[in-house]
Order: C-alpha cells, then structure tokens, then sequence
C-alpha cells in the first residue's frame, strides 16, 4: 500500500511507502518500508524499514527502530535509537542510546547520551555525546558567519564527550574526559583530560592532553575490542 499524506492522522497498518507532506501523526500500529518526510511527522514507539528525511522534521516519543535514516532534516527522538545506517544532513537528537549496526554520518548537529557502532563515525559540525564506541571515528566543526548571525550558539562551541572508545580517533576542537583508541590525532585547541592509547599519538601545538598513557601490549588492543 502507499500512502500520500497532507496531514492529519495516519491509522495503524502495513505500508509499502507513506509520504508525509504537512503535519502528520502516526498512530500506534503504523508499520511502514518506506517513510518519506517533507513536513512535520509526530509518533510515539515506531518501528519501520526506511526514513527519507526531504527538508522535514521527525519528533518521536518513544524509541525508534529503523533500517535506515537519510537525507535532510531534524530528528528528535526522545528515547534511543536503533538504526542499521545514519547518513543525515540536518540536526538529531536522542535523549537515550544511540545503536547502529553500520556507518554514521552526521553533517549539522548531533546529541545523545551515548551512541554504539561496529562501524565508523563521521561528525562535521557540533556533537554532545556522553559516551561513544566506534571503529573509526572522526570530528571536524563547521566553520559559518550565519551561526553568530543566527544565534546558533551551539555550532560556536567544542563538541563534547564524556568517554570516547575507537580504533581510530581524528578529533578537532572538541572537549573529552577520556580517549581509549589505537591511533590519536588530536588538532584544533582540542582538550583531553586523560589518554590511552595502543600505536600511534599525534596533536598540533594548540592541543593539550592533562594524562597520557601507552599501552602497547597487544592483548590490551585484542581485550578492548572483545569488549
């Protein structure tokens, strides 16, 4: 069945493709393979296959699992998120965990309380995320005059972790308790409080770490990504 909505209420049922334009509310019991958004969607727990996000806005009260989320929009889930691929141009967030089974790319903003990746992650903009553990993970900020223009404070200050966990971490400008990785390469005034790192250390001058350790050992490497 597919489904094209200009708002208003969308009753429970299997359906191949809804396309949401105007503001729609998704009922309990609303299961979907294809759920295109180009305007306002409002769910509790939803469960469904693919989410393209066209320039619409996603607000869910209630976990969400997914195969996928795409394209360009705002997500706010309060709850966590299970998704099999992220790749959003927009802003996400998820009061609880965040748990991919494949890569994470977010360009714009992205918070949540923790977020768990077999593969890798890629963050361009700002991010707050309490703890994160993935394969390879990177972080760059956006640099606009628009975000001091319109009181966009947010993309002005350092991302921020508590407890970041990866093979390899390329980090820039962000503000972390603690770094367990591989290989580090710290760049642009990032500020670690304590690292442990297994091969490779690198940071540019304006990059300060207060505790750094080495371990070498290759079973600490074989126990870290068992766990």
């Amino acid at each position: 069945m597919i489904l094209n909505s200009f708002g208003g209420l969308i009753q429970p049922g299997d359906y191949d493709v809804v396309v949401a334009q105007g503001w729609c509310q998704l009922k309990a019991g609303v299961r979907f393979a294809t759920l295109i958004i180009r305007g306002v969607v409002i769910a509790g727990a939803c469960n469904g296959g693919r989410i393209i996000m066209q320039s619409g806005v996603l607000s869910c009260d209630g976990d969400l699992t997914v195969d996928s989320i795409e394209g360009q929009g705002n997500l706010d889930i309060h709850g966590s998120l299970r998704c099999g691929r992220i790749t959003l141009t927009g802003e996400m967030t998820v009061t609880s965990r965040i748990q991919s089974g494949s890569s994470v790319v977010v360009f714009g903003m992205l918070e949540a309380e923790s977020l768990c990746t077999p593969g890798d992650v890629r963050m361009i903009g700002h991010c707050s995320i309490g703890s994160i553990d993935a394969c390879h993970l990177v972080v760059k900020p956006i640099r606009s005059a628009m975000f001091e223009r319109f009181d966009m404070k947010k993309y002005l200050t350092p991302s921020r972790f508590d407890l970041i966990e990866a093979q390899v971490a390329q980090v820039h400008w962000i503000r972390c308790r603690k770094i367990v990785a591989d290989d580090v390469e710290l760049t642009g005034h990032s500020d670690i409080r304590e690292l442990v790192y297994a091969e490779r250390f690198r940071r540019d001058v304006s990059s300060s770490v207060e505790l750094t350790r080495f371990i070498g050992d290759p079973a600490y490497r074989n126990q870290r990504k068992v766990a």
